[in-house]
């Protein structure tokens, strides 16, 4: 049995033009599409447009889009709604009630470096984030830069515990990778399971763990540069 992707659109196929909005609040989901407060609708982003001016050909089929914030990750959905109340754009009602099964797949592994060009202030705990959707590890190869030279090109791996078909933030570790308090990293991250469609432009970070604020103001004779402290915004002498 063929499972829908849930990144990916999901319609019911009607023989004649249909509305979504005509027929949203007829349709019963099971499990029910998920609340994510008061104000939220999964419908609200699922819109439809008149079809009635097109020229019809023999056996196409009218798309109307389920929700694309509503349907759960390798779900069983029952989708279910009594004839009169479902109608195309003529008023003409379904012949018989709608019983409509369909399951969602997982969601196919993902990844996005949340900054590619992180700043990192010396002395504080915080690190660069990544996201990651069913990804089972890491691995980064990086070169460090610091006071003592440019280190010799190395691997870490990090390992990812999260539950399947989320989406989980994982720290990079960059203070971890320097030598010293400060420096630059420059990375590439690769995972596993390998992501498909990602340019190797994607795949690499340029990090920063300084103290310092660095501000340029370029000119056509000369060029200023104010160097700040991150922890006391006082200007750096020198």
């Amino acid at each position: 049995k063929s499972r829908c992707s849930p990144v990916r659109d999901i319609s019911l196929l009607f023989s004649a033009p249909a509305l979504t909005e005509d027929m949203k609040d007829s349709l019963r989901f099971s499990p029910p599409l998920p609340r994510l407060g008061e104000d939220f609708d999964p419908w609200e982003t699922t819109g439809s447009y008149s079809r009635l001016f097109e020229a019809h050909s023999k056996g196409y089929a009218y798309p109307v889009f389920l929700p694309f914030q509503g349907l759960r990750a390798n779900t069983e959905y029952r989708i279910q709604a009594d004839a009169a109340t479902v109608q195309d754009e003529f008023g003409r009602p379904l012949t018989r009630p709608m019983d409509i099964r369909i399951s969602t797949d997982h969601l196919p592994p993902d990844y996005s470096l949340y900054k590619s060009i992180p700043v990192l202030e010396k002395g504080l705990d915080t690190d660069a984030p990544m996201l990651v959707t069913n990804i089972q590890r890491v691995d980064i190869r990086y070169e460090a830069m610091t006071l003592d030279g440019k280190t010799l090109p190395r691997t870490v791996t990090l390992p990812v515990s999260a539950p399947q078909d989320s989406t989980s933030v994982l720290p990079l570790g960059i203070r971890r990778l320097l030598p010293r308090s400060s420096g630059v990293i420059l990375g590439e991250v690769a995972t596993q399971p390998a992501v498909s469609g990602r340019s190797d432009f994607e795949n690499w970070f340029i990090a920063q763990v300084t103290p310092f604020h660095v501000h340029v103001k370029f000119g056509h004779h000369n060029t200023l540069v104010w160097l700040t402290d991150l922890q006391t915004g006082e200007p750096v002498p020198g």
